[in-house]
């Protein structure tokens, strides 16, 4: 998952323990990674990139020491 609802919650301003948009807020996270997949034409991993997938992306949220990856290559 890219973002978290409690980051969305932040930056909306919702109260953390507001749980009536958190089914709406999951949508929007999905279609978010639906669109941004589609768009980079990268299948993305937060974790390690699988071998078999030469069309992926890496990355790590949050810690910009990691690496980032695109297939089998750290960039």
């Amino acid at each position: 998952m890219f973002i978290d609802k409690e980051q969305i919650k932040q930056q909306c301003r919702i109260e953390l323990d507001d749980n009536n948009e958190d089914v709406l807020l999951e949508r929007y996270i999905a279609a978010v990674e639906q669109k941004t997949i589609a768009h980079l034409n990268f299948n993305l991993y937060e974790a390690s990139l699988p071998k078999t997938d030469p069309n992926s992306l890496g990355y790590q949220c949050g810690d910009y020491s990691g690496d980032v990856a695109i297939g089998n290559e750290v960039i």
